[in-house]
């Protein structure tokens, strides 16, 4: 019944603030100790369930000074499932409702054409692909070509479509056949090649958008 569901919640409740304090141990005078709880990810549940969660993390903790809690969410995606959920015509009830849940929010930037060179050197080399054991002009050539192709106006790129779409140059870039790891990789069509890839991360939105306008020939 509601009043045992009640007690549930309270009973859950007191458990996680014995934990808090528990985990945190006895402070020393002078220094605030707290649990950051980082919440990544959100995007990949159910809709509803994201909400849900959302809302369960602020019944529980609210007012606890000593839990920071971050969660990295689509704000659009949030907006659309609050409407979904309430269904509510006021078009600014989104926004409102996800005000109350968030105490502060900060929206993470586009990565810029500037900031991609710094992020392809870092991919590169993290992936492996600069210990294929070939010469040092050709690491050079691929890393051009790469950015080139990322910075290139057109798709907008986030750091994890980026790494989306090295996923599919590592694959390329690794294959014995056609490209001999021996030779060098024209530029050129090594560029054609890399562009095509990164299309393809964006087949799904791009076949939804040419469909609109009569399918696609």
């Amino acid at each position: 019944d509601e009043t045992g569901s009640v007690a549930g919640v309270d009973s859950i409740h007191a458990d996680l603030k014995s934990l808090i304090e528990m985990l945190l141990g006895a402070e020393e005078v002078g220094e605030a100790h707290r649990i950051v709880l980082f919440v990544d990810d959100l995007d990949k549940c159910l809709p509803m369930h994201t909400l849900a969660l959302l809302e369960s993390l602020k019944l529980f903790f609210r007012g606890d000074s000593k839990v920071v809690i971050i969660c990295c969410v689509d704000a659009d995606v949030l907006r659309r499932v609050v409407r979904a959920k309430y269904q509510h015509a006021t078009p600014t009830f989104a926004e409102s409702y996800i005000e109350k849940i968030f105490e502060f929010s900060y929206t993470v930037p586009v990565i810029t054409n500037t900031q991609v060179s710094g992020f392809v050197n870092e991919v590169y080399h993290r992936s492996g692909l600069a210990e294929r054991g070939i010469p040092a002009d050709q690491v050079a050539l691929e890393q051009e070509v790469i950015e080139r192709v990322l910075s290139r106006a057109g798709p907008t790129l986030s750091p994890r479509r980026i790494k989306h779409a090295f996923n599919r140059f590592i694959w390329f870039l690794c294959q014995p056949e056609p490209l001999d790891e021996y030779a060098a990789i024209d530029a050129e069509v090594l560029d054609a090649w890399l562009s095509w890839l990164l299309a393809t991360e964006y087949w799904n939105g791009l076949s939804e958008l040419v469909s609109r306008f009569g399918g696609i020939a």
